[in-house]
């Protein structure tokens, strides 16, 4: 017969938990790619949306050298930068 005063509860141990310290660590692990892994993979889309401007001119917009400065305008910034 069961006896329900001797039942106890499985140990960490007996389950195969992982300890907390390695259950932290695989977390901050995987928040920190989450984190970085976008800026690897798209880094110029990221800093654009964070407002990063260019620092190189590239003058490829189609309207660049036209003694206009469309940068911003009818040209994304830096493609049009000699005209500026």
């Amino acid at each position: 017969m069961y006896d329900i005063k001797r039942a106890t509860l499985p140990t960490t141990r007996s389950v195969g938990h992982r300890s907390a310290a390695s259950f932290l660590l695989t977390s901050a692990l995987v928040l920190a790619l989450s984190v970085l892994l976008p800026m690897v993979t798209h880094p110029r889309e990221l800093l654009e949306a964070a407002g990063w401007q260019p620092s190189v001119c590239d003058d490829s917009c189609v309207h660049a050298n036209d003694s206009a400065c469309d940068d911003g305008g009818a040209c994304r910034d830096g493609s049009d930068c000699g005209a500026c």
